[in-house]
Protein backbone atom coordinates (compact mmCIF):
# COMPACT_ATOMS: atom_id res chain seq x y z
CA UNK A 1 0.00 0.00 0.00
CA UNK A 2 2.83 2.23 0.79
CA UNK A 3 4.29 1.95 -2.37
CA UNK A 4 1.17 2.30 -4.23
CA UNK A 5 0.33 5.57 -1.95
CA UNK A 6 3.77 7.16 -3.31
CA UNK A 7 3.22 6.39 -7.11
CA UNK A 8 -0.17 8.08 -7.04
CA UNK A 9 1.19 10.96 -5.26
CA UNK A 10 4.34 11.13 -7.82
CA UNK A 11 1.05 11.01 -10.58
CA UNK A 12 2.22 7.23 -11.64
CA UNK A 13 -0.79 6.17 -12.02
CA UNK A 14 -0.26 2.85 -14.18
CA UNK A 15 2.29 1.53 -11.29
CA UNK A 16 -0.02 2.81 -8.63
CA UNK A 17 -3.38 1.12 -10.00
CA UNK A 18 -1.62 -1.88 -10.42
CA UNK A 19 -0.09 -1.93 -6.93
CA UNK A 20 -3.42 -0.98 -5.54
CA UNK A 21 -4.87 -4.13 -7.55
CA UNK A 22 -2.57 -6.66 -6.20
CA UNK A 23 -3.15 -4.83 -2.64
CA UNK A 24 -6.90 -5.11 -3.21
CA UNK A 25 -6.50 -8.68 -4.59
CA UNK A 26 -4.77 -9.89 -1.32
CA UNK A 27 -7.21 -8.51 1.26
CA UNK A 28 -10.10 -9.83 -0.41
CA UNK A 29 -8.02 -13.41 0.21
CA UNK A 30 -7.11 -12.89 3.72
CA UNK A 31 -10.42 -11.62 4.87
CA UNK A 32 -9.06 -8.00 5.77
CA UNK A 33 -12.40 -5.51 5.11
CA UNK A 34 -10.59 -2.54 6.90
CA UNK A 35 -7.35 -3.05 4.24
CA UNK A 36 -10.00 -3.95 0.84
CA UNK A 37 -11.57 -0.57 2.02
CA UNK A 38 -9.01 1.87 2.18
CA UNK A 39 -7.43 0.46 -1.25
CA UNK A 40 -10.83 0.77 -2.66
CA UNK A 41 -10.75 4.53 -1.44
CA UNK A 42 -6.87 5.12 -3.00
CA UNK A 43 -8.16 3.82 -6.19
CA UNK A 44 -10.73 6.30 -6.15
CA UNK A 45 -8.78 8.98 -5.12
CA UNK A 46 -7.11 10.20 -8.56
CA UNK A 47 -10.34 10.69 -10.16
CA UNK A 48 -11.98 12.48 -7.18
CA UNK A 49 -8.75 14.95 -7.28
CA UNK A 50 -9.08 15.35 -11.37
CA UNK A 51 -12.72 16.20 -11.42
CA UNK A 52 -12.61 12.63 -14.32
CA UNK A 53 -14.79 11.71 -17.10
CA UNK A 54 -18.56 10.36 -16.24
CA UNK A 55 -17.13 6.45 -16.99
CA UNK A 56 -14.57 6.98 -14.43
CA UNK A 57 -16.24 9.06 -12.22
CA UNK A 58 -18.96 6.56 -11.89
CA UNK A 59 -16.14 3.64 -11.02
CA UNK A 60 -14.81 6.15 -8.30
CA UNK A 61 -18.33 6.36 -7.26
CA UNK A 62 -19.07 2.45 -7.06
CA UNK A 63 -15.63 1.86 -5.06
CA UNK A 64 -16.00 4.73 -2.91
CA UNK A 65 -20.27 3.39 -1.82
CA UNK A 66 -18.14 -0.31 -1.46
CA UNK A 67 -15.61 0.93 1.07
CA UNK A 68 -18.42 3.37 2.54
CA UNK A 69 -20.48 -0.12 3.53
CA UNK A 70 -16.87 -2.01 4.74
CA UNK A 71 -15.80 1.28 7.30
CA UNK A 72 -20.14 1.60 8.36
CA UNK A 73 -19.90 -2.43 9.16
CA UNK A 74 -16.50 -1.95 10.94
CA UNK A 75 -17.13 1.06 12.89
CA UNK A 76 -14.40 3.01 11.23
CA UNK A 77 -15.17 6.40 11.52
CA UNK A 78 -12.09 8.13 9.55
CA UNK A 79 -13.09 5.42 6.99
CA UNK A 80 -16.80 6.66 7.20
CA UNK A 81 -15.91 10.54 7.33
CA UNK A 82 -13.05 9.88 3.92
CA UNK A 83 -15.73 7.69 2.00
CA UNK A 84 -17.94 10.37 2.44
CA UNK A 85 -16.01 13.35 1.70
CA UNK A 86 -14.63 11.79 -1.80
CA UNK A 87 -18.43 11.13 -2.85
CA UNK A 88 -19.37 14.92 -1.80
CA UNK A 89 -16.43 15.57 -4.29
CA UNK A 90 -17.72 13.60 -6.85
CA UNK A 91 -21.11 14.89 -6.53
CA UNK A 92 -20.56 18.65 -6.59
CA UNK A 93 -17.97 18.13 -9.50
CA UNK A 94 -20.87 16.47 -11.01
CA UNK A 95 -23.34 19.23 -10.67
CA UNK A 96 -25.70 17.72 -7.58
CA UNK A 97 -24.42 20.25 -5.25
CA UNK A 98 -27.20 18.90 -2.97
CA UNK A 99 -26.29 15.61 -2.63
CA UNK A 100 -23.03 16.91 -2.23
CA UNK A 101 -23.66 18.83 0.95
CA UNK A 102 -25.33 16.09 2.28
CA UNK A 103 -22.32 13.69 2.10
CA UNK A 104 -19.97 16.85 3.70
CA UNK A 105 -22.47 17.70 5.98
CA UNK A 106 -22.20 14.35 7.33
CA UNK A 107 -18.31 13.51 6.63
CA UNK A 108 -18.05 16.64 9.21
CA UNK A 109 -20.05 15.53 11.85
CA UNK A 110 -18.77 11.69 11.51
CA UNK A 111 -15.30 13.57 11.36
CA UNK A 112 -16.07 15.43 14.59
CA UNK A 113 -17.51 13.11 16.71
CA UNK A 114 -14.22 11.11 16.51
CA UNK A 115 -12.40 13.86 16.89
CA UNK A 116 -10.37 13.11 13.10
CA UNK A 117 -8.86 16.27 12.22
CA UNK A 118 -8.15 15.76 8.20
CA UNK A 119 -11.08 15.05 7.30
CA UNK A 120 -13.08 17.40 9.01
CA UNK A 121 -11.40 19.90 7.70
CA UNK A 122 -11.62 18.28 4.52
CA UNK A 123 -15.55 18.51 4.66
CA UNK A 124 -15.67 21.92 5.91
CA UNK A 125 -13.61 22.83 2.88
CA UNK A 126 -16.04 21.05 0.45
CA UNK A 127 -18.78 23.10 2.51
CA UNK A 128 -16.91 26.19 1.26
CA UNK A 129 -16.66 25.42 -2.30
CA UNK A 130 -20.51 24.58 -1.52
CA UNK A 131 -20.77 28.15 -0.64
CA UNK A 132 -18.69 29.36 -3.49
CA UNK A 133 -21.09 27.50 -6.10
CA UNK A 134 -24.26 29.17 -4.71
CA UNK A 135 -22.69 32.83 -4.06
CA UNK A 136 -22.27 33.10 -0.96
CA UNK A 137 -18.76 34.79 -0.68
CA UNK A 138 -19.24 34.97 3.27
CA UNK A 139 -19.89 31.75 4.44
CA UNK A 140 -17.33 30.17 1.57
CA UNK A 141 -14.59 32.40 3.49
CA UNK A 142 -15.78 31.50 6.56
CA UNK A 143 -15.76 27.64 5.93
CA UNK A 144 -12.54 27.84 4.15
CA UNK A 145 -10.85 29.80 6.76
CA UNK A 146 -11.96 26.85 9.25
CA UNK A 147 -10.70 23.79 7.23
CA UNK A 148 -7.01 25.46 6.73
CA UNK A 149 -6.82 26.48 10.57
CA UNK A 150 -7.75 22.69 11.10
CA UNK A 151 -4.97 21.46 8.31
CA UNK A 152 -2.17 23.90 9.24
CA UNK A 153 -2.61 22.98 13.25
CA UNK A 154 -2.26 19.34 12.04
CA UNK A 155 0.81 19.93 9.89
CA UNK A 156 -1.03 19.37 6.75
CA UNK A 157 0.69 21.75 4.13
CA UNK A 158 -1.15 19.88 0.99
CA UNK A 159 -4.46 20.37 2.26
CA UNK A 160 -3.82 23.92 3.92
CA UNK A 161 -3.07 25.08 0.35
CA UNK A 162 -5.85 23.65 -0.82
CA UNK A 163 -7.90 25.53 1.41
CA UNK A 164 -6.10 28.77 1.36
CA UNK A 165 -6.18 29.31 -2.32
CA UNK A 166 -9.71 28.63 -2.02
CA UNK A 167 -10.25 31.05 0.41
CA UNK A 168 -8.45 33.73 -1.46
CA UNK A 169 -10.90 33.13 -4.28
CA UNK A 170 -13.79 33.49 -2.51
CA UNK A 171 -12.67 36.54 -1.02
CA UNK A 172 -11.63 38.18 -4.26
CA UNK A 173 -15.56 37.15 -5.52
CA UNK A 174 -16.59 39.12 -2.05
CA UNK A 175 -14.78 42.13 -3.58
CA UNK A 176 -12.13 41.90 -0.94
CA UNK A 177 -8.68 42.27 -3.35
CA UNK A 178 -6.13 42.69 -0.89
CA UNK A 179 -7.05 40.08 1.47
CA UNK A 180 -7.28 37.62 -1.60
CA UNK A 181 -4.31 38.64 -2.11
CA UNK A 182 -2.92 38.17 1.19
CA UNK A 183 -4.20 34.46 1.06
CA UNK A 184 -2.61 33.81 -2.68
CA UNK A 185 0.81 35.27 -0.72
CA UNK A 186 0.01 32.48 1.74
CA UNK A 187 -1.19 29.90 -0.48
CA UNK A 188 3.05 30.75 -2.68
CA UNK A 189 4.70 30.09 0.59
CA UNK A 190 3.54 27.00 1.28
CA UNK A 191 4.01 25.87 -2.43
CA UNK A 192 7.46 27.37 -2.13
CA UNK A 193 8.18 25.38 1.14
CA UNK A 194 6.79 21.81 0.00
CA UNK A 195 8.74 21.87 -3.68
CA UNK A 196 6.32 19.81 -5.48
CA UNK A 197 4.06 19.49 -8.22
CA UNK A 198 0.29 19.16 -6.64
CA UNK A 199 0.73 22.44 -4.42
CA UNK A 200 1.99 24.68 -6.76
CA UNK A 201 -0.72 23.77 -9.25
CA UNK A 202 -3.53 24.08 -6.46
CA UNK A 203 -2.35 27.48 -6.24
CA UNK A 204 -1.77 28.26 -10.03
CA UNK A 205 -5.27 27.18 -10.63
CA UNK A 206 -7.02 29.51 -8.55
CA UNK A 207 -4.59 32.91 -9.10
CA UNK A 208 -4.89 32.36 -13.08
CA UNK A 209 -8.89 32.40 -12.47
CA UNK A 210 -8.29 35.62 -10.70
CA UNK A 211 -5.98 37.45 -12.79
CA UNK A 212 -8.06 36.39 -15.66
CA UNK A 213 -11.05 38.23 -13.99
CA UNK A 214 -8.53 41.79 -13.20
CA UNK A 215 -8.01 42.06 -17.15
CA UNK A 216 -4.49 40.84 -16.87
CA UNK A 217 -4.75 38.47 -19.87
CA UNK A 218 -1.05 38.09 -20.53
CA UNK A 219 -0.05 37.46 -16.66
CA UNK A 220 -2.95 35.06 -16.50
CA UNK A 221 -1.82 33.17 -19.91
CA UNK A 222 1.51 33.04 -18.86
CA UNK A 223 0.42 31.00 -15.64
CA UNK A 224 -1.86 29.16 -17.18
CA UNK A 225 1.25 27.76 -19.70
CA UNK A 226 2.88 26.95 -16.14
CA UNK A 227 -0.06 25.08 -14.94
CA UNK A 228 -0.34 22.62 -17.95
CA UNK A 229 3.58 22.22 -17.81
CA UNK A 230 4.12 21.21 -14.32
CA UNK A 231 0.49 19.97 -13.22
CA UNK A 232 0.48 15.88 -12.76
CA UNK A 233 -1.46 14.34 -16.19
CA UNK A 234 -4.65 13.67 -14.28
CA UNK A 235 -5.46 16.87 -12.71
CA UNK A 236 -8.06 19.11 -12.87
CA UNK A 237 -8.31 22.21 -15.23
CA UNK A 238 -11.93 22.82 -14.48
CA UNK A 239 -12.85 26.63 -15.01
CA UNK A 240 -10.15 27.55 -17.50
CA UNK A 241 -12.29 26.75 -20.62
CA UNK A 242 -12.85 30.19 -21.39
CA UNK A 243 -9.12 31.35 -20.48
CA UNK A 244 -7.80 28.81 -22.63
CA UNK A 245 -10.46 29.17 -25.73
CA UNK A 246 -9.29 33.05 -25.86
CA UNK A 247 -5.84 32.14 -25.59
CA UNK A 248 -5.71 29.87 -28.39
CA UNK A 249 -7.13 32.17 -30.68
CA UNK A 250 -4.79 35.41 -29.63
CA UNK A 251 -0.86 35.26 -30.86
CA UNK A 252 -0.16 37.80 -27.68
CA UNK A 253 -1.52 35.39 -25.58
CA UNK A 254 -0.56 32.00 -26.65
CA UNK A 255 3.07 33.15 -27.04
CA UNK A 256 2.38 34.25 -23.22
CA UNK A 257 1.51 30.74 -22.40
CA UNK A 258 4.23 29.43 -24.23
CA UNK A 259 6.79 31.09 -22.20
CA UNK A 260 4.74 30.60 -18.95
CA UNK A 261 5.42 26.47 -19.91
CA UNK A 262 9.14 27.30 -19.70
CA UNK A 263 9.42 28.20 -16.12
CA UNK A 264 11.20 26.66 -13.43
CA UNK A 265 9.54 25.90 -10.20
CA UNK A 266 11.35 28.05 -8.29
CA UNK A 267 10.32 31.20 -11.22
CA UNK A 268 6.86 30.05 -10.80
CA UNK A 269 6.73 30.86 -7.56
CA UNK A 270 9.13 34.37 -8.22
CA UNK A 271 6.58 35.59 -10.80
CA UNK A 272 3.57 34.92 -8.81
CA UNK A 273 5.06 36.82 -6.05
CA UNK A 274 5.93 39.52 -8.14
CA UNK A 275 1.90 39.44 -9.86
CA UNK A 276 1.20 39.86 -5.94
CA UNK A 277 3.03 42.38 -5.39
CA UNK A 278 1.95 44.82 -8.29
CA UNK A 279 -1.87 43.58 -7.57
CA UNK A 280 -1.25 45.21 -3.87
CA UNK A 281 0.34 48.35 -5.21
CA UNK A 282 -2.81 48.70 -7.45
CA UNK A 283 -5.32 47.56 -4.63
CA UNK A 284 -6.42 50.84 -3.69
CA UNK A 285 -10.47 51.12 -3.69
CA UNK A 286 -10.16 54.22 -6.17
CA UNK A 287 -8.14 51.51 -8.72
CA UNK A 288 -9.72 48.39 -7.56
CA UNK A 289 -13.16 49.25 -8.82
CA UNK A 290 -11.68 51.18 -12.30
CA UNK A 291 -9.68 47.40 -12.90
CA UNK A 292 -13.19 45.80 -12.30
CA UNK A 293 -14.40 47.96 -15.40
CA UNK A 294 -12.38 45.73 -18.20
CA UNK A 295 -12.53 44.99 -21.42
CA UNK A 296 -13.02 41.95 -23.30
CA UNK A 297 -9.54 39.86 -23.67
CA UNK A 298 -7.76 40.17 -26.89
Amino acid sequence: MAAAMLAQDAADLVASTALLDEALDLFVRRGSRRGRAWTLVWLARPTVLADGPADEASAARARLEESLSLFRDAQDSPGIAWSLAFLASLDMAAGDGDRGRREAEEALAVATDAGVAQPQGEALRLLGVAALNDGDWVAARRLLDEAAAIHRSGGDRWQETIAVAQAAVAAALDGDDPDALERFARAADLADELASADPLAILLHSVVLFLWRLGRWEAAAELLGAYDAIRPHWWRRAGFAEVAEHVTRSPALDAARCAGGRLTHAEVIARVRALIDEERERSSPTEAAARHEVTDPP
